[in-house]
């Protein structure tokens, strides 16, 4: 009697220890798997700042081309004012 009381306790230790390692196996997966999805939100955080920067940098080499681009609208302007009263002063 003893004996089988004894017997049913180790195996019932045994069978406590095994479900321990399985919820170690499981821990430590999820614990992996956190660890890749904050490598990963982290990567994708850096692409967002990094698009942000080019997007920021796009917008500044349009502005600075409409500011050439209004520069020589009137300096042609400029020149065409120039050649037209030279015309008229010609034709006076």
């Amino acid at each position: 009697m003893i004996q089988a009381s004894s017997q049913k306790a180790v195996d019932a230790i045994s069978n406590v220890s095994t479900i321990i390692r399985q919820v170690n196996d499981i821990s430590n997966a999820i614990a992996s798997s956190v660890e890749q999805q904050t490598a990963t939100a982290n990567e994708i955080a850096r692409s967002v700042t990094e698009a942000a920067t080019g997007s920021n940098e796009v917008t500044n080499a349009i502005m600075d081309v409409s500011s050439v681009t209004k520069i020589l609208r009137s300096k042609q302007q400029a020149c065409k004012m120039r050649r037209m009263s030279w015309l008229y002063l010609l034709i006076s």
